[in-house]
């Protein structure tokens, strides 16, 4: 244990979880400096290329972290992988009394099923589209005529894909998008794009208020059969469980979709419940059971996997598999005195982004009792 009293920190990852770190790190830490690395020439990480460009509001926390990047105690390193020297975790531990880790998590998770290594196929990951929605530098997207899209996922990522696919492109073009995104969808001409989900309408996981602009625009139309709306005996009780929960809200929304009049000459957003895909059989056809040996076959022209994120293990530390974090107490890594972590390393893929600034106050101020107690 190093009894330096250095006052250098460092913060991995200049995405939401790190600058939220850093800027709490300067109001409890004034005397720290700090150097903040990202694997990136650029920072903040996925608000910059993941947050979907059609949502300006979202996109302003830009100025509250750029005040981590540009204050005079913070150091910013681009293009730096941690992990191997001379940049892994113990080297940086010689020349810096703390390290905070906050790599996120972006390791598409896949589909398990027979046929998806098959070549030449058009999927994407839900963060691949977003990417491709925001100019990141990545290939050229998979195909120009898609009417049919079908996002396997239930989260705000496939609901922000399907927006952006649905949304009549001319309406897109005072928002952020790229322009070669945009071009290309006045190109793709999709006409439908169907919402899979493996749990029912009161466990999915949109957010609320993210579900209702899909309910309430009239930018495209909705398709929501109202029999997918019974709730099975399971469905009642986590609903009674968890009253408060807000995605108990979304069954109320989805039945103000049921009937909708379908207008003509818009795109169409389908949500499909209890359903989930079991076979890719070609480029343009999967296999999808929609109940007990029931199995449909559904054409698509793109494929969008919106099913999750895994974060990286990170060399020389601990690393639960299971729930793709570090393992930690309150943000302090487990066996590795010196050592955090913060945002999705420390929590799994899930949350908002000011989700990350209650894990960076809790990160910073075990680093402040163990900094203040001699620990580190």
């Amino acid at each position: 244990m190093r009894r330096d009293r250095s006052s250098r920190i460092a913060v991995v990852g200049a995405g939401p979880a790190g600058c939220f770190v850093v800027l709490e790190i300067l109001k409890k830490i004034p005397d720290a400096t700090i150097d903040l690395y990202d694997k990136r020439p650029t920072p903040y990480g996925l608000v910059a290329y993941g947050v979907a460009p059609d949502h300006c509001r979202t996109r302003r926390i830009l100025k509250v972290l750029d005040g981590a990047i540009t204050h005079p105690k913070v150091t910013f390193h681009p293009d730096t992988i941690i992990g191997e020297a001379p940049h892994a975790v113990a080297d940086l531990l010689h020349t810096h009394r703390a390290v905070i880790l906050c790599t996120g998590a972006e390791i598409p998770v896949t589909l398990d099923v027979p046929g998806r290594d098959g070549p030449d196929l058009p999927i994407w990951s839900g963060l691949d589209f977003a990417y491709w929605a925001n100019g990141h530098p990545s290939p050229p997207f998979p195909v120009v005529d898609a009417p049919k899209v079908v996002v396997v996922g239930h989260g705000n990522v496939a609901l922000d894909a399907a927006r952006l696919l649905a949304r009549p492109p001319e309406t897109l073009r005072e928002t952020d998008i790229a322009p070669q995104a945009l071009r290309q969808l006045e190109r793709m001409q999709t006409k439908t794009i169907t919402l899979l989900g493996r749990r029912g309408p009161a466990q999915s996981k949109f957010g609320p208020e993210e579900l209702r602009e899909i309910a309430e625009s009239d930018l495209w139309n909705v398709d929501v059969r109202e029999e997918d709306l019974v709730l099975t005996p399971e469905e009642i009780a986590w609903q009674e469980a968890n009253p408060h929960h807000p995605h108990v809200f979304n069954l109320e929304t989805f039945r103000s979709m049921v009937g909708r009049k379908i207008k003509p000459g818009l795109s169409t957003i389908a949500f499909r419940f209890h359903t989930r895909v079991t076979r890719i059989v070609s480029p343009l056809q999967i296999t999808v059971e929609t109940g007990p040996d029931q199995h449909t076959a559904m054409d698509y022209n793109l494929l969008i996997e919106a099913i999750g994120h895994r974060a990286r293990p990170i060399p020389g530390l601990p690393f639960d598999e299971a729930r793709s974090i570090l393992p930690h107490q309150a943000g302090r890594v487990e066996g590795s005195p010196g050592v955090y972590t913060s945002g999705w390393l420390k929590r799994g893929a899930t949350g908002l982004i000011g989700h990350n600034r209650k894990d960076a106050i809790e990160t910073v101020s075990c680093l402040f009792d163990d900094w203040n107690n001699g620990v580190i």
